[in-house]
């Protein structure tokens, strides 16, 4: 059964999913299960899937799936927020997450 998970986000990272550019969220820990959750501005986005993908894949393949121009400004970016700074062969868990429109069937 689907739950509400907490994903805290960013500033710039809440203003990319509302405007559509970010789609996925990569995270240390796994946050929450396919079909979970969570509310931004009011807005409910649903968990599509969530993956183990390695941090320097996510910065080659990812970057504007995370809501980033380039490779380079995810890679300063996740510097700047996280304190043991970008390590490129850990895994960590990507988050995908979609919109939920609402209505019931």
């Amino acid at each position: 059964m689907s739950k509400k998970v907490d994903i805290p986000f960013t500033l710039l990272s809440r203003a990319a999913i509302a405007n559509g550019r970010k789609v996925c969220t990569t995270r240390a820990g796994r946050l929450g299960e396919v079909g979970d959750w969570f509310v931004l501005w009011g807005q409910v986005y649903v968990l599509a899937d969530v993956q183990e993908r390695n941090l320097g894949d996510v910065a080659l393949e990812l970057f504007r799936q995370e809501g980033f121009d380039s490779p380079e400004t995810f890679i300063n970016y996740w510097q700047s927020i996280h304190r043991k700074g970008f390590d490129e062969g850990r895994t960590y868990y990507v988050h995908w997450f979609g919109h939920w429109a609402g209505g019931c069937e």
